[in-house]
């Protein structure tokens, strides 16, 4: 088990140490909830170990480090990889830290990736996609590569505008507070994944929701992507209807990546053999990092 270099944390060591359960899922083991500190406040990661390259997993809009991720710790364990899971201000386990925005998150995350050590992968999912692009791009040297999945470089096209914002409300106040205040569920060594969910509903602070869908509308990296000098890997959702392939095609196109297709829809991700197609996109990578 590879020991961990970013401090200070609490809890347990690296590694897959709780099986996850629910309906039409198959027991999952995945990492634990720990709290990294950073510049921008506490983050809760999900350190899987492994020996191999570290892959930093950002997930999307409504989601945490847990229900993206899900079915990939296992299988980039397996293949020799260490995935870490970081859950966003305001997301999953995470406090919300001010404002939300794509650049501070990034920068958090990049404080993350950049102590666990040389030789980071960072991977973005759908609004995960533009905080590992800016990571990228706003700190040069901690991500020797990129992974992309059902995401774009330009949201603008076609968005509908969100409405006005509503009042904070009691659950946005508790997700100032600590990671303690919206801890996750957890019974023993077993996460149930209904309860786990249900919960993530019921603490999602509204207001980073809503500041994260003005962020995407705002956000548009077509003017330097193709200039961050790593090599980039686009895992194409081919029956996406949040992210068209369309735009997926373009952010490929304007980064220079390499494509693997994926026959899947937006929440392809919690289907089994989205770990497998995790694993392919690192090798695709790292076949480019040569």
């Amino acid at each position: 088990m590879t020991a961990t270099r970013y401090a200070p944390l609490t809890g347990v060591l690296p590694g897959l140490d709780l099986v996850a359960r629910g309906p039409g899922v198959r027991p999952t083991p995945v990492p634990r909830a720990r709290v990294a500190a950073t510049t921008l406040g506490p983050l809760v990661v999900r350190d899987a170990g492994g020996p191999g390259r570290p892959v930093v997993l950002i997930h999307g809009m409504g989601a945490d480090g847990l229900t993206n991720w899900l079915t990939a710790f296992g299988p980039l364990v397996a293949a020799g990889y260490r995935p870490i899971a970081v859950d966003q201000p305001g997301h999953g386990g995470s406090p919300r830290v001010g404002k939300f925005s794509l650049e501070a998150s990034a920068d958090a995350i990049a404080e993350v990736a950049d102590a666990v050590g040389p030789g980071v992968v960072v991977t973005g999912y759908s609004m995960g996609g533009p905080v590992s692009q800016l990571v990228a791009h706003r700190h040069p040297g901690v991500a020797v590569g990129l992974i992309e999945g059902a995401t774009a470089a330009y949201f603008g096209e076609g968005r509908r505008t969100p409405g006005p914002p509503r009042p904070e409300t009691a659950r946005d106040r508790d997700r100032a507070r600590s990671p303690r205040a919206v801890a996750p569920p957890v019974h023993g060594d077993r996460i149930d994944l209904l309860e786990h969910v249900g919960w993530q509903v019921r603490t999602a602070s509204t207001r980073s929701s809503f500041e994260a869908g003005l962020a995407l509308g705002r956000y548009d990296a077509r003017p330097w992507i193709g200039r961050l000098g790593i090599p980039v890997t686009s895992l194409l959702t081919l029956r996406d209807h949040a992210v068209r392939p369309r735009e997926q095609w373009q952010l490929a196109a304007f980064a220079g990546a390499a494509v693997l297709r994926f026959d899947a829809g937006h929440t392809g991700t919690m289907r089994a053999r989205f770990g497998s197609a995790m694993v392919e996109a690192v090798k695709i990578l790292e076949e480019r990092l040569q």
